[in-house]
C-alpha cells in the first residue's frame, strides 16, 4: 500500500455508542446490520464498494473475509463495512478476547475484553471462539463454540455466517495462514451453507475498500484436506485484492 496517501479516519458515532451502552445495561438485543449502517457514517470518506452484484440477498452462505491489519486500524471497521452491506439475517464468528498471550497488562486486556465481547455477542446474537493462536487449555471452549455455530445453522438454515479464516492480525496488509484445523472447519460449514462468498478488505487512496467476489460452491472443497481447503479459500480472497496485496500469496 502507498503509505504517502492518508488513511481514512475512523470515529464511532457517539449517539450510537450511547445507544449500544444503554442496550448492554438493559440486556436488549440489537440488529447488527442497522447499527453497522450507522457506524460506518463515522468513517471520514465513503466506503468504496466493489462487486455489489455479488452481495447475497439472502442465505444460506458462508462469507469469508481477510483479517486486514495495520497499525492503528481495528478489524471491527472491516466487519462493520461488510455487515452494513449484507441483509439483516447474518451472524458472525468473533474472537472471545483480545490477547497477545503475555502476562501483566496483556492478561488484564484479555480478561476485560473477554467479559466485554461476551456481552457484545449476546447483544447481537454472535458466536465467540477462543483467540488465536490456539492453546490446549482452551480446546474444550473451542469445541463448544463450534457446536454453537452448527446449532445456529440448524436453527436458522438460511443464515449468512461471516468468518475471517486467518483469525488474527498479520503483517500490515498481508494475508496470513489460517490455523491448523480451519480448513476442515470451513469444509464442514460449506457442506451446510452450500456456497461461499469471498470478501477482500483494504485501504487505498484514503478510502476503505470492500470487494465482494463471485460465490463458489461446496463442491470446490470436496475431498480436499485441511491445508488445501485453507489454500483455496485464501486464494479466492487474495484474487480480490489489488496487485500490491497479492504479491505475498502464501504457500500454505
Amino acid at each position: 500500500m502507498d503509505r504517502s496517501i492518508p488513511f481514512p479516519r475512523y470515529r464511532f458515532p457517539i449517539p450510537l455508542l450511547l445507544a449500544i451502552l444503554a442496550s448492554l445495561i438493559k440486556g436488549e438485543r440489537r440488529d447488527l446490520h442497522s447499527d453497522a449502517i450507522h457506524a460506518i457514517q463515522g468513517i471520514s470518506s465513503p466506503i468504496h464498494l466493489i462487486g455489489s452484484e455479488n452481495i447475497p440477498l439472502q442465505g444460506p452462505a458462508l462469507i469469508t473475509m481477510n483479517h486486514y491489519a495495520r497499525q492503528g486500524f481495528f478489524i471491527l471497521w472491516a466487519a462493520l463495512a461488510i455487515a452494513a452491506h449484507l441483509p439483516h439475517d447474518q451472524t458472525w464468528l468473533m474472537t472471545a478476547a483480545w490477547t497477545k498471550r503475555n502476562s501483566g497488562w496483556d492478561s488484564f486486556v484479555t480478561l476485560f475484553t473477554r467479559a466485554l465481547f461476551a456481552k457484545i455477542a449476546d447483544l447481537y446474537g454472535l458466536v465467540t471462539t477462543p483467540p488465536l493462536p490456539p492453546i490446549e487449555s482452551e480446546s474444550r471452549e473451542r469445541a463448544i463454540s463450534i457446536r454453537s455455530i452448527f446449532r445456529e445453522i440448524k436453527a436458522n438454515p438460511n443464515t449468512l455466517l461471516c468468518i475471517a479464516p486467518e483469525g488474527r492480525d498479520f503483517a500490515a496488509g498481508e494475508l496470513g495462514v489460517p490455523a491448523p484445523g480451519t480448513g476442515i472447519f470451513i469444509g464442514q460449514l460449506a457442506q451446510r451453507l452450500e456456497r461461499i462468498v469471498p470478501v477482500a478488505v483494504w485501504e487505498q487512496d484514503g478510502r476503505l475498500v470492500v470487494h465482494f467476489g463471485e460465490k463458489y460452491g461446496n463442491q470446490d472443497l470436496v475431498d480436499q484436506d485441511d491445508q488445501n481447503i485453507s489454500r483455496i479459500v485464501m486464494d479466492r480472497i487474495a484474487c480480490l485484492l489489488p496487485a500490491h496485496g497479492r504479491n505475498n500469496l502464501l504457500e500454505l
